[in-house]
């Protein structure tokens, strides 16, 4: 049996028939190279949850700046921070005689901080610091007694209307803090060792007068060069301390910053200093003083004596029987600015559904 066909099509079906070979054709050509895609599909997770093909950066790059949730970002685990401060600061002291006054502070230094996980980490680093302040004394007077060369008791009453210091404190301190971050915000506290570089005053005395009394003689002798007795307009002196104590100081400072990339960011923030207990500075070493060495104003040895002076944070008045000051503390608070270089973990991997 013979079978005869004679099929005949028109341009509009030739046209369908050959684009469907070619669809056929390149189906088969993508299954065949594109295998690691087809798993993807065929999985039934693969359209669902933070691993889906379509969510993914490589697809669409678009959806790295919107972002999808906090862990499609690495943690930042390392720090590495340069600061510079300034604000209100200087030392002060408690005193019934004397008024103490911060003026400013600047400092600068760097710091490195780690973090155990997303939210609490350390810092240590570096300080250097400079404070200024002053103090002011009215009308004050006292006494004290010495001997001439001759070993005659000599008691020496002096006066003044007004005495002002000016103080410069330059510092090197270690702190370590426990640190919290919050998304752009960090909150560091802990504590400082400081360390004095230098420690210095300057002092102005005013309207001063000065009388000696010799005892065994009953003699008043108020005008005379040879023993430093009349009255002066101003005696001005400066010094450095030879004593300065090592400082701790508790520190608490907050600051947000700005992610200028990847890697670099910069900060602004606020910070609050101060010392965990009170000091004693001394300009001269007092253990082997005597009494005449130790009192705001005195007289020198020698001939011609001269008024010389003794810082008030280191005085003593009223004959040696209590200091000026009853010691000195450390205050400092302001603003920071900081350059920091980030180094963040790899990413968490994304298992929460979205």
């Amino acid at each position: 049996m013979q079978f005869s066909h004679n099929i005949k099509f028109k341009f509009w079906q030739r046209v369908v028939l050959l684009c469907g070979l070619l669809c056929g054709l390149s189906a088969s050509l993508a299954v065949s190279q594109n295998t690691h895609r087809t798993r993807l599909k065929t999985n039934p997770k693969a359209y669902t949850g933070k691993r889906a093909w379509w969510l993914d950066y490589q697809y669409f790059p678009e959806l790295q700046k919107i972002g999808l949730s906090d862990d499609t970002i690495p943690d930042l685990r390392q720090r590495l921070s340069f600061y510079l401060s300034g604000g209100y600061a200087g030392m002060t002291a408690s005193s019934g005689d004397a008024d103490f006054e911060r003026k400013f502070g600047v400092g600068f230094g760097g710091r490195y901080s780690y973090f155990f996980s997303k939210i609490f980490g350390f810092r240590s680093g570096l300080d250097f610091s400079y404070a200024r302040s002053s103090s002011s004394m009215g009308a004050y007077s006292d006494y004290y007694y010495k001997e001439d060369e001759e070993h005659d008791l000599i008691r020496y009453d002096y006066s003044l209307k007004k005495l002002n210091e000016t103080y410069n404190y330059y510092m090197l301190s270690v702190p370590v803090e426990g640190v919290v971050q919050f998304g752009k915000f960090n909150i560091g506290a802990g504590v400082k060792l400081g360390f004095p570089i230098v420690a210095s005053y300057s002092q102005t005395a005013e309207s001063i007068s000065n009388e000696a009394y010799f005892p065994q003689y009953d003699a008043h002798i108020d005008d005379s060069w040879v023993l430093a007795c009349g009255k002066y307009d101003k005696v001005k002196s400066s010094s450095s301390y030879v004593a300065c104590p090592l400082l701790l100081l508790g520190t608490l400072d907050v600051e947000y910053f700005f992610k200028l990339n990847e890697k670099y960011s910069v900060g602004i923030g606020a910070y609050v200093d101060c010392t965990l207990g009170s000091s004693t500075m001394r300009n001269k070493d007092l253990s082997g003083s005597k009494p005449s060495e130790t009192t705001v104003l005195s007289t020198s040895d020698g001939v011609p004596a001269q008024i010389v002076s003794t810082s008030i944070l280191s005085s003593k008045s009223d004959n040696q029987t209590k200091s000026v000051v009853d010691g000195s503390d450390y205050f400092s608070a302001g603003i920071k600015l900081s350059f920091n270089l980030n180094w963040y973990g790899p990413p968490k991997p994304r298992t929460k559904p979205y």
